[in-house]
């Protein structure tokens, strides 16, 4: 980094340091260095909007208020403060870590990313996030958020974010924790995805997309860089179960949902599973039935955050077993011709109405 460059980057955490004074969010996690506590949060707001989190935060460490207990709870006892929240392998997740704990780091959380990253359910984000703001280490926990503002301030593809978040942390050694939730509350209330309000944001003068009129635009740096350099955006499959009974679909729900609370059982492919793979353990862990899968009828895609999203819609049969909502407070049989009438994200639009109109 040059000298002019370094002098660059003061100025922008200055300014950005004097806006999240006065306009960064006030959230139940920042008031707290206690790892534990961290660690939930962390956790709960990777499938979860914040304003959602804040709730199931606060009941989850009403009812596991430290690792101990958690370690030591029952399945069900967990899954009726998570239910709701979705994605319930999370919640399985910190139940093995905090056996873990318990097992290898005599009840407390480790301080370092590499022994973070040893705990189920904790990945690269997560794990720096916890050194960060439980720990203060001077790591950038790199979200999609701060990825979105890096790219548009620096007008820098994504795979050069890292680098340009790490030499600007060195220039604030000791304020790591303020520099992450300041650059994260900057991406979610200013530097936003879609409609970004430029005239608010403190780095408007120092910001490439600013001065090239590209962010008032609403064109998204992400796509930009990516589409100049020909890349992809990262993957995620998701496998969605269409169970089939005598003209019937089997849809669920939880009882604290709300809006879009129907869906199919499914759930993320695992790192080497294949659709089939993972749509037979989802459907197991949901409903406790071993199912024959079809391929896929529809693969829904689309961009969110910094991934594409492929959600595939198998038919499939059940084999052994009889559903019961392990995961979930309701289900129901519904006749094809009346799929559309229940209300599920809008993802599931197209392969409903190729289900209703299927012969």
């Amino acid at each position: 980094m040059n000298k002019s460059e370094t002098e660059k980057n003061h100025r922008l955490l200055s300014d950005l340091i004097r806006w999240f004074k006065v306009s960064g969010r006030e959230l139940p996690w920042r008031n707290t260095r206690d790892p534990y506590d961290i660690w939930i949060s962390e956790v709960i707001l990777q499938q979860t909007q914040v304003s959602r989190g804040i709730e199931y935060y606060q009941r989850f460490l009403k009812r596991f208020p430290t690792v101990e207990r958690l370690a030591s709870a029952r399945w069900s006892s967990v899954l009726s403060v998570w239910r709701g929240l979705g994605y319930y392998q999370r919640a399985r997740n910190l139940m093995k870590s905090a056996k873990l704990l318990i097992k290898d780091f005599d009840g407390k959380l480790p301080q370092t990313r590499h022994e973070l990253l040893r705990l189920p359910g904790i990945g690269e984000y997560t794990a720096s996030a916890i050194c960060s703001f439980a720990f203060n280490r001077n790591v950038p926990a790199i979200d999609t958020n701060l990825s979105r503002v890096f790219q548009r301030v620096y007008g820098c593809p994504a795979q050069q974010v890292k680098a340009r978040a790490e030499a600007l942390f060195q220039l604030r050694p000791r304020s790591s924790r303020k520099l992450n939730y300041a650059l994260m509350d900057l991406g979610a209330l200013v530097c936003r995805a879609k409609s970004p309000r430029c005239s608010e944001c403190p780095l408007a003068l120092r910001c490439h997309y600013k001065k090239h009129g590209v962010a008032s635009n609403n064109e998204s740096p992400r796509d930009r860089s990516r589409e100049t350099q020909g890349e992809q955006l990262p993957r995620i499959d998701v496998a969605v179960g269409c169970i089939n009974r005598n003209g019937k679909y089997l849809l669920a729900k939880t009882s604290s949902s709300k809006g879009d609370g129907w869906e199919f059982p499914g759930g993320k492919c695992h790192q080497g599973e294949t659709v089939r793979e993972a749509l037979k353990r989802e459907v197991y862990e949901e409903l406790g039935v071993e199912v024959s899968v079809r391929p896929a009828f529809h693969v829904e895609i689309f961009a969110e955050g910094l991934f594409e999203w492929r959600i595939h819609f198998c038919r499939c049969q059940i084999l052994a077993g009889r559903p019961s909502p392990k995961e979930h407070d309701h289900l129901q049989w519904i006749d094809k011709e009346d799929l559309s009438l229940f209300k599920m994200p809008n993802a599931n639009t197209r392969a409903v109405q190729m289900l209703s109109s299927r012969r």
